[in-house]
């Protein structure tokens, strides 16, 4: 167990420190927003690291991850320190972890803080409970993981084939990764990516509503609210699948765009955007193309916002690209083939079509089935109402509202022309799906919340 956290203390610090390199010298973000992007972030450079030793031939041993952190550390350290460092170091005392920790809690506040530590305990201990037991860590993502710690490289070919062996590797690259530092390969160690980077979910979200300038208590209902979102929440975040670390980089990178009306524009929020909307392609096949239409839909928001400068989107653009054309890279030299994912593109869409109004009755079925979802996107449709008909003027409300529409119109694009007849009949894995973006549906519950306060403060 020690391992595994000497790895998590080293991504967290490699994360952070590249978080501050980003962020500048006049910082945007606020200490908790960092700490939550560090663990990600610090994974998504791992996985890089891994894939640049793979094409040097050099294995991904214990020893070799260390060094590769050490150097990570020391450079980001050196960039670091032609800053004024009282400055940055400011944000680190105590005090500044608020509102995580306080000196004095009430009884209220008290109650809040266990039920949300025994929720994320809950996550962990799901985790390190039981082996592999679902069909995707069998068939993917498990023996991706186990054959990156065998091979110890990101080359899987050989282990795994038709069209598996071109899937994104972020999961299973930082799945293996914490084996690798275990020196052996565990099934519940490999787990724990994912409630790591749930709890890393909630510190960002917790860092933002300190920004919206709610209260403490508001804070912990409001992340109570979030960490029980429904069972699929609470299942994915347990488990080896890739559904849960796609919402966690998707989430972030939209959150930290907003930050652009929420407080001031700069440069590091577009390159940080970006650098999320990257890794959320390289976590699932359909990810690059999710990453791109978020791309395209900000450059058309910021033009419509009159905003839209040629050198923030071409930031934006080459940062979100970044990854998934160094995989394009990595793929031609081995020889990977293509992904199977769209082979039968149009092939059941006849069906789809015939079928369009059961497929519409079960999605919305499946959004308000007690067994996955609970009330929340019930919330997020109210929330939709509320914001169209009262706070239409609020900008980063009709943005995620923007995000929302397009995420369904492409989830249903999918069923149309991508699925088959059978996953097309019973609308296969739609709890999952729209797991990808729960915490876009939070964000615009949030700010009907802050809004409403608002106005009826106003009144």
């Amino acid at each position: 167990m020690s391992s595994v956290l000497l790895f998590f203390v080293f991504v967290i610090i490699s994360g952070y420190l590249a978080v501050e390199v980003i962020d500048g010298s006049r910082p945007s973000l606020n200490f908790l927003e960092k700490l939550g992007m560090s663990f990600g972030l610090g994974l998504g450079i791992n996985s890089v690291v891994i894939i640049l030793l793979t094409l040097l031939t050099i294995q991904s041993s214990k020893e070799v991850l260390v060094i590769s952190f050490c150097i990570q550390i020391i450079l980001f350290l050196g960039i670091l320190s032609s800053r004024p460092a009282k400055e940055r170091l400011k944000e680190i005392k105590l005090k500044n972890l608020w509102p995580i920790i306080k000196y004095r809690y009430d009884f209220i506040e008290l109650i809040l803080l266990i039920i949300i530590c025994l929720l994320v305990l809950s996550r962990f201990y799901r985790a390190l409970g039981t082996p592999f037991n679902t069909w995707d860590e069998f068939s993917y993502w498990g023996i991706a993981a186990k054959a990156i710690y065998i091979s110890k490289s990101a080359l899987i070919k050989g282990f795994i084939d038709g069209g598996f062996e071109k899937y994104p590797l972020f999961l299973p690259i930082s799945s293996a990764s914490v084996n690798i530092f275990l020196d052996k390969f565990a099934e519940n160690y490999s787990r724990l990516i994912n409630p790591a980077l749930f709890v890393s979910l909630g510190v960002f979200i917790a860092g933002l509503l300190k920004r919206l300038g709610l209260s403490f208590k508001e804070i912990l209902l409001m992340l109570i609210v979030f960490f029980t979102g429904g069972h699929i929440v609470s299942e994915m975040a347990s488990i080896l699948y890739a559904d849960m670390t796609f919402a966690y980089f998707y989430g972030i990178a939209i959150a930290v765009y907003l930050l652009n009306y929420l407080d001031k524009q700069r440069e590091s929020n577009y390159i940080l955007t970006g650098l999320f909307l990257s890794l959320a392609a390289w976590t699932k096949i359909e990810g690059l193309q999710i990453a791109l239409f978020t791309v395209f839909a900000i450059a058309a928001f910021e033009v419509i916002n009159k905003r839209g400068k040629l050198k923030k989107f071409f930031i934006l653009f080459l940062s979100t690209i970044l990854i998934p054309a160094l995989w394009y890279i990595f793929g031609i030299i081995n020889n990977l083939g293509q992904a199977g994912w769209t082979n039968g593109l149009f092939k059941n869409t006849a069906y789809a079509v015939a079928h369009i109004g059961d497929l519409v009755v079960n999605m919305c079925k499946i959004s308000v089935n007690n067994e996955f979802w609970s009330c929340f996107w019930i919330l997020v449709v109210f929330s939709a109402v509320f914001t169209l008909l009262f706070f239409k003027n609020h900008i980063p409300s009709i943005f995620i509202l923007l995000i929302l529409v397009l995420n369904i119109c492409y989830l249903f694009a999918s069923y149309l022309f991508v699925f088959r007849a059978q996953e097309i009949a019973r609308v296969a894995s739609f709890e999952r799906y729209i797991l990808h973006f729960y915490p876009i549906g939070f964000l615009l519950i949030v700010f009907v919340y802050i809004n409403y306060k608002k106005r009826l403060t106003q009144n």
